[in-house]
């Protein structure tokens, strides 16, 4: 199993909650050096557990992490530094919106001077009419111009598009992938539009103020970006992830990988020694308990061997597939023969493949993996 272990750290902060988000953000940045400060006790706090521990890996997510003024951002990467071993770091991430960079003619050049070596750019579409559906707060203009700026400092950058929006045509969405390209961006995430309870475009569907885009043509998107990407080099390493050799975020592969990794700030998550758990979703709460030197943590959970299974199998259908010998290694059963009836019928109407002793799903099958995933950990109970 992977080894590796990565910190993960969640900056809330937006300036207004997108419509489609379902992640845990706030708005008041009067709170931010307050969180800040708390962010950096939480570190101080937990080093008396990771003292023997090197990090691999750092990603710093949200929320917008771009949006909080640098000197705060300063301050949390010296607390790393002071007590935590991030002397090996391979890699350290950080998702930045394109707005904040265009008005801040400093920040790409501040993250390079500070150690961060990746950038993960939030442009999700490079058509207008979709930003303004999407409810983002950049244009056109500002997303090209972000990532000129990008590239003065990294080659390590990421874009994130969103395919599936109810009136967004091929045409628009070839456009952005192709864009990507040909700006040689080496790694491009690809999600389709989510409809998660609580979020305003899950209210509006409700509501029939809009109406989502049908199956099929949301799989004819799928395939019309990964045959594009795949055509053009990037290797498909991810159900949602595409990159140039080379470019894969490790960070994200570690996840599913099923390695390690501790979460800091409100919301944030951690697996470490077979053990899950969350900081509070709620950013009062989370400050009261670090203001007293208490951990933040909620939901402690030591996984049962049929949870560590299920992750199992989520994880690596999703990435680069079972490897078969570590299965049983891991799980004291024969992966093959397990599940041989359900294996035949995916292998026989090219849903998956097997690949030098790794099971894994084809092109086919990652546009169907949660029902794939689905039918698979059914039977593990």
């Amino acid at each position: 199993m992977n080894k590796n272990t990565g910190i993960y750290i969640h900056i809330p902060f937006c300036r207004r909650k997108c419509n489609y988000c379902d992640f845990y953000v706030i708005t008041n940045k009067t709170l931010i050096s307050r969180v800040t400060q708390n962010i950096i006790n939480e570190i101080r706090l937990a080093s008396e557990n990771y003292s023997n521990i090197t990090f691999k890996t750092i990603y710093i997510g949200g929320g917008t992490p771009s949006i909080i003024p640098f000197k705060e951002l300063e301050k949390i990467i010296d607390s790393l530094h002071k007590y935590l071993d991030i002397s090996e770091i391979d890699e350290f991430t950080i998702e930045v919106n394109p707005e904040d960079i265009c008005e801040d003619k400093d920040l790409i050049r501040n993250y390079a001077e500070s150690g961060i070596n990746r950038i993960s750019l939030g442009i999700q579409s490079l058509n207008n009419s979709d930003l303004k559906f999407l409810s983002r707060e950049h244009d056109r203009r500002q997303a090209l111009k972000s990532i000129e700026k990008c590239k003065k400092y990294y080659n390590n950058i990421s874009t994130d598009i969103i395919y599936s929006l109810p009136t967004q045509n091929d045409r628009s969405i070839t456009y952005s992938v192709k864009k990507m390209v040909e700006l040689k961006i080496p790694h491009i995430s690809a999600y389709t539009l989510t409809y998660e309870p609580e979020t305003i475009i899950y209210k509006k569907l409700i509501q029939k103020k809009l109406s989502m885009k049908p199956d099929s043509k949301a799989a004819k998107q799928y395939f019309l970006i990964s045959d594009f990407l795949i055509e053009c080099g990037y290797q498909h390493y991810e159900v949602s992830n595409y990159s140039i050799p080379g470019y894969q975020s490790k960070h994200n592969l570690n996840y599913w990988d099923n390695g390690e990794y501790i979460g800091f700030g409100p919301s944030a998550h951690s697996h470490f020694g077979g053990k899950r758990w969350n900081n509070h979703k709620n950013t009062a709460r989370y400050n009261i308990e670090l203001q007293e030197n208490k951990s933040p943590y909620e939901n402690f959970h030591t996984l049962s061997k049929t949870e560590r299974e299920t992750e199992y199998i989520m994880l690596k259908l999703r990435s680069g597939g079972i490897d078969t010998e570590e299965y049983c290694v891991e799980f004291r059963k024969d992966f093959e023969n397990h599940y041989k009836s359900y294996i035949k019928v995916l292998t026989e109407n090219s849903y998956a493949r097997y690949e030098k002793g790794r099971f894994r799903l084809t092109l086919k099958g990652y546009s169907i993996a949660d029902e794939i995933i689905l039918n698979f950990t059914s039977k593990i109970y």
